[in-house]
């Protein structure tokens, strides 16, 4: 009876190149020989079979590959007829969305043990959602056959990737400066159409391609589809592949602008995730550059990367062309789980128009929103991830249950109260803090690193305040305005109404550093605190903690602090800082006070803005110039030779100046203008 229904089920997906996600509730025998008889009936139309999570393999098959609950991200690039999903050791919906997306036009998806493990909250989501699926419980009535009509999808998708192809192979060999933006929603052929292109262009003539992405993992399909196109090419390594003198290679965003290697074309993939001013660098660094990113659902930050980025961008280069892959190519439009699966982890989450109504601050109302409230209106929950997938690339489905399960977690909205309550901006906050003071004492030496406490457990160990983890905190993990509304300090007031009514000793943020969003902080009156030194592998940025004292004893200690961390980075900017960028620099050290200069130091500089003494007789004074007056005027000169301890030829490295005497000229006169602060 079930096997008979399932075939029937497949069969209708084939012949409309869809797929349907089917529910099997019941024991495990019956589960496993309900699948068992399936696979036997229908074994000429599955080559592949995958399976997410389960203590063991579901069913036998000799074509299937079985990964964790968790590692659904390591079957991107590849493509199945068949995927059980069994969630009765634990339900990754991070992992479960990147899974969705291997099974292609024809296939189904079977879900086993979704009912099991999960909090109080996210049980319910979870349940509610997977009700929506084919669902076939054990000795019960079989459901109606869902009804589909056929569209002819297949064929515009490859007119579509067709086009895209040769868009791309124009930018190499058409006109310098004249960049492609590539946009697409999931499953739409964007990876697969930069594949196609390098692996033809390798076989033009003797070329570099460099593809850079925020992950290894992002480019995989590009090279899979490279490698299917040139018979010649070979996989040299995890992140190159070569084709005679010809070569495909991945860089990091971070490593690309530190090294600049020479390219004929670079790539740029999933473009969105990485921030603003580094694709501006690699925009003047690269005349032939693809952009390609998805800009719908988790992986892209959307409207926020069309808004900014390609606004500059079509500034910066006229000749800016773009492509929308629309059309899916792995499935047709309008595919039942792929409807489902966008309903299911908010992927379908849009933006609602706020440009028609003028915002007011004194007409917004902020408000904690219950976890139950979620669950109750989904509609309200759409549009508060629709603002927080805009503004953070990093926004997962996993965030959901994460609000929805831990108390910890609380969101906090700002509406416009003009009758219809729209929603103007959200606040994600993550409780730390009120450790024992037992468990500080073994942070602080190293032994332990308690979850969910990020910025308390990092002050208490790398900083050596024992209160930053006894005393209560509230971490701001995301922040959101509506683009319709930025730049109204709409952002300042919602932390404004955070501090004030917060119970807590001092608030905190960590991110990814940029200077625009340092100087967002700091106007809210957080004090920078500590400073990565290595770069995040998925922003390409150090990551910053800042904090704001709401009582008397954490502002004593964030003082503290705050004037150690400028002090500290000045000390690391010859070794592990030595890349941080200039103006960030200048950003991160505008609040300290330093030395005063004496008398007799004022006369020795004095002399040497004039042409006098050497840069040696007094190199350990220079630094003493910078104040809170003077740090804003840094020339990239003055941090390269005197905070980065660069010999002359490095330090005018990207300016334009030619050589150590002409260097140093500039620099002696910059001396004097910094000595006109100064008093003798």
């Amino acid at each position: 009876m079930y096997q008979a229904y399932l075939s029937e089920l497949s069969a209708l997906a084939a012949n409309h190149f869809c797929r349907f996600g089917v529910v099997l509730k019941g024991d495990n025998a019956w589960k496993h020989d309900t699948l068992t008889d399936y696979l036997r009936a229908n074994v000429d139309s599955v080559e592949a079979i995958f399976q997410l999570g389960g203590k063991a393999q579901t069913v036998e098959h000799e074509n299937i590959t079985c990964v964790a609950a968790h590692k659904g991200l390591a079957l991107l690039g590849q493509e199945c007829q068949v995927l059980i999903c069994d969630f009765s050791e634990g339900y990754d919906a991070n992992s479960f969305s990147a899974a969705i997306g291997t099974l292609v036009g024809g296939g189904l998806l079977f879900v086993v043990g979704f009912d099991e493990g999960l909090g109080e909250f996210s049980q319910q989501w979870v349940t509610q959602v997977f009700s929506e699926l084919i669902f076939i419980e054990q000795r019960e009535e079989l459901p109606l056959l869902p009804y589909v009509t056929r569209e002819g999808d297949v064929v515009n998708a490859q007119h579509q990737q067709q086009i895209a192809v040769d868009n791309i192979k124009k930018v190499l060999n058409g006109h310098r400066k004249r960049p492609l933006v590539l946009t697409a929603n999931r499953g739409r052929g964007k990876s697969s159409s930069l594949g196609i292109a390098a692996g033809q262009l390798l076989m033009q003539r003797k070329m570099r391609i460099l593809v850079t992405a925020p992950k290894i993992a992002n480019v995989e399909p590009v090279f899979s589809h490279a490698l299917r196109v040139e018979p010649s090419a070979a996989l040299k390594s995890k992140s190159q592949i070569v084709a005679g003198d010809s070569s495909l290679e991945f860089i990091a965003p971070d490593e690309l602008l530190l090294s600049q290697p020479e390219c004929d074309l670079l790539l740029v993939d999933e473009a969105s995730a990485i921030p603003l001013p580094m694709l501006k660098a690699m925009v003047e660094r690269y005349h032939r550059i693809v952009f390609s990113t998805t800009i719908h659902g988790y992986e892209g930050c959307g409207r926020g990367f069309t808004l900014k980025f390609l606004t500059w961008l079509k500034i910066h280069r006229p000749g800016t062309s773009e492509q929308h892959l629309d059309a899916p190519f792995r499935w047709t439009r309008h595919d039942p789980l792929e409807s489902w699966h966008y309903r299911a982890m908010l992927l379908d989450a849009e933006l609602e128009l706020l440009s028609d109504v003028p915002i007011q601050i004194s007409q917004l109302t902020w408000r904690r929103v219950d976890k139950q409230e979620l669950l109750d209106d989904i509609d309200f929950s759409r549009r508060v991830f629709a603002l927080l997938i805009n503004a953070h690339y990093q926004t997962t489905p996993n965030d959901l249950l994460l609000l929805l399960d831990d108390e910890s977690y609380q969101l906090s909205v700002c509406q416009f109260n003009n009758g219809s309550q729209r929603l103007v901006g959200c606040v994600l906050t993550i409780r730390e803090g009120e450790l024992a003071p037992e468990l500080v004492a073994d942070i602080q030496l190293g032994r332990r690193r308690p979850k969910g406490h990020l910025v308390a457990a990092a002050i208490a160990n790398h900083c050596g305040i024992t209160q930053a983890a006894t005393e209560s905190s509230l971490r701001v993990s995301r922040i959101a305005v509506h683009p319709d509304c930025q730049g109204q300090g709409i952002g300042q007031w919602m932390l404004n109404k955070l501090t004030s009514e917060s119970k807590v000793a001092y608030l905190s943020t960590s991110f990814g550093v940029t200077t625009e969003l340092a100087n967002f902080w700091r106007r809210a009156g957080f004090l920078s605190v500590r400073l990565g030194t290595q770069r995040d592998g998925a922003s390409g940025c150090y990551s910053i903690m800042m904090v704001k004292a709401n009582n008397d004893v954490c502002h004593q200690w964030a003082a503290v602090l705050s004037h150690h961390f400028e002090h500290n980075i000045l000390a690391l900017l010859a070794n592990s800082l030595s890349q941080l960028e200039p103006d960030l620099l200048v950003c991160l050290l505008s609040n300290s006070a330093y030395e005063a200069l004496t008398d007799f130091e004022i006369s020795l500089l004095s002399h040497y803005s004039q042409g006098g003494n050497s840069y040696d007789s007094c190199a350990h004074l220079f630094g003493k110039l910078i104040n809170e007056t003077t740090v804003a005027t840094l020339s990239s000169l003055f941090i390269n030779r005197v905070l980065k301890k660069k010999a002359w030829n490095e330090a005018i490295i990207g300016s334009a100046l030619t050589g150590k005497k002409q260097a140093e000229q500039r620099f002696r006169t910059e001396i004097g203008q910094l000595l006109d602060h100064f008093t003798v």
